[in-house]
């Protein structure tokens, strides 16, 4: 019975100690490895020109330090050939090879023939703003100088002179009625274009069928021998007869013979 009690403990004590953590210390670091090979390089961004251009629009032909196969520049692209901040020119590559490359130029700041260019990418300009409000008017300036006088003109047309006396007015037209004395005419005239000499007393008086019109110089009495006295008939076919004495009385000229 002893024998078998030890057994048993036994068992029980290996069985308790079958799982055992054994801790190993680390190892030192190992040897950093070989570096490896540069991977390709990519497209540029960014060509350069070493050759002179005329800050000018229009299209430009370039040999950049890229050919096409090694840059990232396509046709249709808009760029920026680069002076310096002051001179620069821009537009749309129209044409690039593995030699040359076209700019249609749009957009010049600067001006000049320079060298040595930086080619990049830039943005396409953006559509125009919005108009905005119309500001206030302004304040009117100050008049400006008088101009020079114009040249005169041509001398008019000279006027028809008529030499006679004047018989009466027309209160139609409110002109004076002149009768030639070279051929009993009877004209009608404005007051300023009548002479001075006609400016003078006058008498007028109608008797049926007569009209009587008398001047003599300003101031003369009516019975004084300076009149000029003019009889005018109306006839019945409208017609004037006129009839012209001088040096008589206007006191007289009912009974003038005519």
């Amino acid at each position: 019975m002893k024998k078998i009690f030890t057994i048993l403990l036994l068992s029980i004590t290996l069985a308790s100690y079958s799982q055992v953590v054994v801790k190993i210390p680390r190892g030192q670091t190992g040897l950093t490895g070989a570096t490896g090979t540069n991977g390709t390089n990519g497209n540029g961004y960014t060509l350069t020109y070493a050759y002179s251009l005329t800050l000018s629009k229009g299209t430009k032909v370039l040999i950049p330090s890229l050919p096409a196969s090694q840059s990232s520049f396509v046709v249709g692209n808009r760029v920026r050939l680069i002076h310096d901040v002051s001179n620069f020119m821009e537009g749309l590559i129209t044409y690039y090879t593995s030699v040359t490359m076209d700019v249609s130029v749009d957009t010049v700041v600067g001006s000049g023939t320079l060298s040595g260019w930086t080619i990049s990418l830039t943005g396409l300009a953006g559509t125009n703003g919005v108009t905005g409000a119309t500001g206030a008017t302004g304040l009117q300036g100050a008049t400006g100088a008088t101009g020079p006088q114009g040249a005169t003109g041509a001398t008019g047309a000279t006027g028809t002179v008529i030499v006679g006396s004047v018989v009466g007015l027309d209160t139609t037209t409110y002109k004076m009625m002149v009768v030639s004395t070279a051929d009993n005419s009877v004209h009608y005239m404005n007051w300023s274009s009548v002479s001075s000499s006609f400016k003078s007393t006058s008498r007028s008086d109608w008797v049926y069928p007569y009209s009587y019109v008398g001047v003599a110089p300003y101031g003369s009495s009516e019975s004084s021998y300076v009149w000029t006295i003019t009889r005018i008939t109306v006839n019945t076919d409208g017609t004037v007869t006129t009839s012209v004495l001088y040096n008589r009385r206007w006191s007289d000229h009912l009974t003038l013979p005519y």
